[in-house]
């Protein structure tokens, strides 16, 4: 009691020391009052601009010392690739690529650039040296605009260097305002333009240009400083309810001691319920103290934890199931009586019922568990890292082994009563009670429940037996064991749930693997034409939302158009939500271009000019790109101010296989602009299905992989007589794959997955050892670090396998061959996937070089054939086009 008392005072004493601490940090972080909080933004954003500032600087005057090598340009190509080098070389490693570089020549033509740039207007361009902000593509920047040579000179280059300053966000105005993150909130930032006066508001001020004059205005609102100290002290609560967690852990550490001490039936029961209620509290604490940051629903840490719970009650149940046939007074033997017999056939007969409804219940969590995440739990590969996937990963080895292990304490719950003889026939009327009372169970939830697979169910239901088979026969003997044995017992123990619910998890994952593709994936395939009509719908009324559309028109350079304007306008729509292959264009009053962003290539932009201020009819044009034929849908409208049609916006839109959610696009740069959604890793769900398009011909249209399925005379036949999907097994280069197919007046959609062989099984099965090896190493350096912080006197775990490996010259000769065969392996290993990934990286550097200069000489060559008015311009144009693709 005393040693309980001890650590509730130390316990207590951290908490209070870490919620003044937190609250001490808080307050220097905030500062005493809103206005403190505002001058700490003020102060980080001025030394920001600052140190970008010079860093800018520093730049632009490096690259401004070759005006000898600038003044030659554009006429010596090998000047030109000197400068590409002197922009890489200036740029190096800067800001990990939120820097860029961009070198133009006297008629606002980039000549040399590098790292992450904008487009700028024309008259950015001139003018003497200036520092601004600008928002594009990349979010919002801090650029360097400096003339080559010194303004007023006649300018002969212009020298631009930019830095990122934050993600993009969303503006109400073009080029003008945006949102900028800080290390306490995220302030909205308005450009200064000319002598605009600051605003009146409260909490907003204006940071000036290192050289003078205001860059731009800044405001911070009370609701985000409300919101960033609310935040800062449910983490502050939290470490305190974590510390208080440990504490009740902590103090379950004597009364481990005294369990192990006492030969008292009612003393153990009481530390083992006290036990319990500690190991419970801690988790409850531990659930208010993760609640804030839970705000999608249960996280993976949260399921772990809640498994682990469930595992200490399990084996705390489980040991005063079977501490009660040795405590004092022991259960009677059963006699061979009427009486008995039908006790004991009666307690295991409820033992079957129970542990069969169990498992039934399991096997239905199981399947709104894999139906809800979007892991693939078959992938027990420790490859790759993640916390998230590890997390889940043990927490269904750990529930796994709670829910077999308590149905073998169920199964064992009637030993209780009395001690049966050892002898055939009390075997018998127990297994058979047990049997008929699981069988019965089971014929009984079929018909009213939900079905499940009764296979992997009875697989699970004949290891929970066998486990508690274990427990009777070998609950005496394991207290002889070495502590290496007992290190293995305890291995086997995590390891035989996981086995046995392996069926039961390939028959979910299975079955919501195809529901996914015949709910999800088939309905989005043969939908693809009506959403795209939709979304575009969609796309023009989210632009006739954008307030002063009209601006995006004025002060653009026709003579060469820009992108940022366009993809400001592209950005807040659905085009870019769903990364659609698409293209919008402005055009000033008399058609000429002023800004075009593109996923959709086009040869030559045609003058447009809008007959009025509404919509036109979206109409299927077909536009030829080499010997292929696209079908893209077209709309336009004037951009009017009242009633004068100040320019015009025309929106295109690709029917592209390419741009379905669950196909990984095939091309970079569509993939470089996908926000939402990044390329699905191996542990996702759904992740090795395929997809392939046939037309009625049965040739394929488009495929996702590299080779498409055969499709089957009867599956063909199956497919012309009705409109209804199916699945189908297909072979493909003796290779199964279950396939799921759809049709419409339009062609075949066929979306497969291949089917796990028996050597993949071996492999999963594989991975799975290693997994529950890993889990195992965790918990016993867990109970270790427990042990010898909680106990008085340590249990075995780690002490005691170190001991024995010191006393065994065997086991060490063990260790010594274990280190000799697979240190060196794993050694080998990584140095050849080093090897290998630099050798990757570097022919990819040297490729795109090649592939850089050759676009270059075709842009050189393209340019002087549009001067000479040449034929062959097309030709040029597909070569450049596959360069891009590139």
């Amino acid at each position: 009691m005393t040693s309980i008392l001890r650590i509730v005072r130390v316990g207590a004493a951290l908490a209070l020391l870490v919620g003044v601490s937190g609250w001490a940090l808080g307050r220097a972080r905030f500062g005493a009052s809103d206005e403190a909080a505002l001058a700490k933004v003020q102060l980080e954003l001025q030394q920001r601009i600052d140190a970008g500032a010079a860093t800018l600087g520093a730049m632009s005057e490096q690259i401004t010392r070759e005006e000898a090598a600038i003044r030659r340009m554009p006429r010596d190509q090998a000047v030109i690739r000197r400068l590409f080098d002197i922009v890489g070389a200036a740029l190096g490693d800067a800001e990990g690529g939120r820097t860029g570089i961009t070198i133009y020549d006297s008629d606002s033509t980039p000549l040399a650039w590098g790292g992450r740039v904008l487009d700028l207007p024309r008259e950015r361009l001139d003018g003497p040296a200036a520092l601004l902000v600008a928002s594009g593509g990349f979010g919002p920047s801090l650029i360097r605009v400096e003339p080559v040579p010194a303004f007023p000179a006649p300018r002969i280059a212009t020298v631009v260097v930019e830095q990122a300053l934050g993600p993009l966000q969303s503006a109400s105005e073009p080029n003008d305002t945006f949102l900028l993150p800080t290390s306490l909130v995220a302030v909205r930032v308005r450009a200064r333009v000319g002598d605009v006066p600051a605003s009146d508001r409260p909490f907003t001020f204006v940071i000036p240009a290192p050289g003078g004059g205001a860059l731009f205005e800044v405001e911070v609102l009370p609701a985000d400083l409300a919101a960033a100290r609310a935040g800062w002290r449910s983490g502050t609560w939290a470490a305190v309810m974590i510390v208080l967690a440990v504490t009740l852990l902590l103090c379950a550490g004597p009364l481990v001691d005294l369990r192990r001490r006492t030969n008292k039936s009612t003393v153990f029961l009481l530390t083992t319920a006290t036990l319990v209620v500690l190991v419970t509290g801690a988790r409850a604490v531990l659930f208010f103290a993760l609640q804030p940051f839970a705000t999608a629903g249960p996280t993976p840490l949260d399921l772990l934890l809640t498994t682990l719970t469930m595992a200490a009650v399990v084996w705390l149940v489980m040991d005063l199931v079977e501490h009660r046939r040795f405590a004092r007074p022991r259960p009677p033997v059963c006699s061979r009586t009427t009486g008995a017999m039908l006790t004991v056939g009666l307690g295991y007969l409820v033992a079957g019922v129970a542990s069969a409804a169990l498992f039934w219940g399991y096997e239905d969590l199981l399947r709104r568990v894999v139906a809800d995440t979007d892991l693939n739990l078959l992938h027990f590969s420790l490859h790759p890292i993640s916390g998230s996937r590890f997390a889940v990963e043990f927490a269904l080895v750990l529930l796994h082994a709670s829910v077999v292990w308590g149905a073998a304490v169920l199964i064992r719950v009637p030993a209780m009563l009395c001690r049966t003889p050892r002898t055939n026939f009390w075997r018998l009327l127990a297994a058979g009670a047990w049997f008929a009372g699981s069988l019965l169970t089971t014929v009984l939830a079929r018909t009213a429940t939900v079905p499940v697979p009764l296979g992997p169910l009875w697989v699970a239901l004949l290891v929970s037996g066998g486990a508690a088979l274990a427990l009777a026969r070998g609950n005496g003997r394991i207290r002889r064991f070495s502590q290496t044995a007992r290190l293995l017992v305890f291995f086997l123990a995590l390891l035989a749930p996981s086995m046995a619910m392996y069926p039961s998890m390939l028959a979910h994952a299975t079955e919501a693997k195809e529901r996914l593709v015949a709910m999800e994936f088939g309905p989005q395939a043969i939908s693809q034409r009506e959403d795209l009509q939709r979304r575009l719908q969609r796309a023009v009324d989210q632009i006739d939302a954008i307030p002063s559309l009209y601006s995006f028109v004025f002060g653009g350079n026709v003579a060469a158009p820009t992108t940022d304007r366009a993809f400001l306008v592209w950005s807040r729509t659905d085009l870019a939500t769903y990364r659609l292959t698409s293209a919008v264009e402005l055009y000033d009053v008399e058609g000429r271009l002023v800004s075009r962003f593109a996923l959709v290539p086009e040869y030559a932009n045609a003058p447009y000019r809008a007959t009025g201020c509404n919509w036109e009819q979206p109409f299927d044009e077909v536009s030829a790109f080499g010997s292929s034929e696209r079908h893209v849908l077209r709309t336009g409208r004037g951009i009017c101010e009242g009633s004068r049609r100040v320019g015009s916006i025309v929106v295109r839109v690709m029917l592209d296989y390419r741009t379905l959610p669950f196909i990984s696009s095939q091309s970079p740069y569509v993939e470089s602009l996908r926000t939402n959604r990044a390329a699905p890793s191996e542990a996702v769900s759904g992740r090795d299905v395929e997809f392939v398009v046939y037309g009625w011909s049965r040739a394929p249209l488009f495929e996702s992989e590299t080779s498409v399925w055969t499709l089957p005379d009867p599956v063909f036949q199956r497919l012309v007589e009705s409109r209804e999907p199916f699945w189908a097994s297909i072979d493909r280069d003796g290779d199964a794959f279950r396939v799921y197919l759809l049709s419409d007046r339009y062609g075949i959609y066929a979306l497969g997955y291949p089917v796990i062989t028996a050597v993949g099984h071996f492999i999963n099965l594989a991975e799975l050892v290693l997994l529950v090896m890993v889990l195992d190493a965790t918990l016993l350096l867990a109970s270790t670090v427990f042990s010898f912080t909680a106990l008085r006197t340590p249990a075995g775990g780690g002490r005691g396998l170190l001991r024995e490996v010191r006393s065994s010259f065997y086991r060490k000769l063990f260790l010594a061959f274990m280190a000799g065969a697979v240190v060196p392996v794993f050694i080998l290993a990584i140095f050849t996937r080093t090897y290998v990934a630099r050798q990757l990286v570097a022919g990819a550097e040297d490729a795109a070089a090649r592939t850089v200069t050759t676009a270059q000489r075709l842009v050189e060559d393209y340019a002087t054939l549009q001067q000479r008015g040449s034929g062959v311009v097309g030709a040029i144009d597909d070569q450049i086009l596959v360069l891009v693709r590139r």
